[in-house]
């Protein structure tokens, strides 16, 4: 059976289990059959409950708790400037680029290659067990950064006020680039 003929086969399904007949989506209860009458049609709509507000508005402000870092524990791209990036990288690398709990600094389309990626939250965390514990990368801890700091070739992990901050750099030269992702960690976890 070819694609087409199971798309038609699922539509006539679906059209078969349909219980509207006017047209409109709205249920409609299916005819009463009596033995001793012939069978007609008797379809009612079934009204449709209108939904009423379940909030009151008030006359007072909703207090939200004021937390400096919130905007960098949401946002990973205000963690590390773009000057910053390049910097580290050696290179000028892309703008940021932002998708959920991790920021790209992608490496330019021409140049030299690099790359910085700044996680933060429970993406990071999971990122530096995933290559502690499961590949079984060598760590070096590092003092003095954040609540605790870790740091591999090419990447440190922190945890700094219950949230995870990963960084980890790709470059292709031979530069050691620890110290200078343990600057960059220290500065960024100060940003919390």
């Amino acid at each position: 059976m070819n694609v087409r003929a199971l798309v038609v086969a699922a539509a006539l399904a679906a059209a078969a289990c349909s219980s509207s007949t006017d047209g409109t989506g709205s249920l409609v209860e299916p005819p009463a059959q009596d033995a001793s009458r012939p069978a007609q049609s008797t379809a009612r709509s079934t009204p449709r409950p209108t939904a009423q507000p379940t909030d009151q508005p008030t006359d007072h402000p909703t207090d939200h708790p004021t937390d400096p870092g919130a905007a960098a524990k949401t946002n990973p791209c205000t963690l590390v400037t773009k000057a910053e990036a390049d910097a580290i990288a050696g290179t000028t690398l892309m703008p940021a680029a932002r998708v959920e709990g991790l920021c790209t600094f992608a490496t330019p389309t021409s140049g030299s290659p690099a790359q910085l990626e700044v996680y933060v939250g429970d993406g990071a965390k999971k990122f530096y067990d995933i290559d502690k514990i499961t590949l079984g990368h060598a760590f070096k801890d590092v003092p003095n950064v954040g609540d605790e700091a870790h740091l591999e070739d090419g990447a440190i992990f922190v945890a700094t006020h219950n949230t995870w901050l990963g960084l980890r750099l790709l470059r292709l030269d031979s530069t050691d680039t620890g110290p200078a992702l343990i600057e960059l960690a220290r500065t960024a976890a100060g940003r919390f």
